[in-house]
């Protein structure tokens, strides 16, 4: 169902996985391994899906670490 509701297979998959794990967060390269994606997609689908609210991201260390936005409305 969310295939036909998004054009993106790799924004589905992070969609799938930031909403059944709310309480979780993850980096770039471990959602890569996890969906078996390439790097630029995802990181291409994190931004567009942090720029409409529906994720955050924060930096500790070098790496930056991304959760669904529970604050949105």
């Amino acid at each position: 169902m969310l295939r036909r509701l998004f054009s993106s297979q790799t924004r589905v998959d992070l969609l799938r996985l930031f909403f059944t794990n709310p309480d979780e967060r993850y980096y770039v390269r471990e959602i890569a391994r996890r969906l078996r994606r390439d790097i630029s997609g995802i990181k291409r689908e994190l931004d567009n899906l942090e720029k409409t609210a529906l994720l955050t991201s924060d930096k500790v260390g070098n790496l930056r670490y991304y959760a669904v936005n529970k604050t949105a409305a």
